[in-house]
């Protein structure tokens, strides 16, 4: 059974060079020191979430996937991931969700999105997140432009990142 380091490199996750991971290190303390560091594939949301025929793309929700990928990572990382982090910004993009339902009103719960943004920023300055999460949300976001993208893709894939990450890390 391939170790999750290879099964990662095969998805198209890459470890940072050491002299990216020094310019790191010295920007939050050494901490990370000795411990490699995740990005998302270069092909990572490129055509968005769906394929030619408006499906999503499987590789956004399925196991072994990209949302089980960064799940494992999340936890894994410094500072690691945990489960009220993880919801706290679930359940703001459930919100949006829910006003969406409500109201219709596209526009108003777009900028209720786009306000993640600082959020995951502010969390990520604390020290509070780790730098794949925030590297995922804002990638996300910056891929949401249309209601279908963000209820058919965002939304699913956000789910099933706190899906997987509740199964490999369940008392986190």
């Amino acid at each position: 059974m391939p170790d999750i380091r290879s099964q990662m490199q095969n998805r198209g996750y890459r470890e940072s060079t050491p002299q990216q991971q020094n310019n790191q290190n010295q920007n939050r303390g050494n901490y990370q020191q000795d411990r490699p560091q995740y990005r998302l594939p270069e092909d990572y949301l490129k055509g968005g979430y769906f394929d030619e025929k408006a499906n999503l793309k499987e590789r956004y929700i399925a196991k072994n996937g990209d949302s089980d990928a960064i799940a494992k990572q999340l936890g894994s990382e410094r500072p690691a991931m945990t489960n009220h982090q993880l919801r706290r910004f679930y359940g703001h993009v459930r919100a949006a969700e829910n006003r969406l339902k409500m109201t219709g009103n596209w526009p108003a719960v777009y900028v209720d999105l786009k306000k993640l943004e600082p959020f995951v920023s502010e969390a990520k300055g604390k020290g509070k997140i780790p730098d794949l999460f925030y590297t995922f949300m804002i990638r996300n976001l910056a891929v949401v432009k249309t209601k279908e993208d963000f209820m058919n893709g965002f939304l699913e894939h956000f789910q099933a990142v706190v899906a997987f990450f509740t199964y490999h890390y369940p008392k986190k």
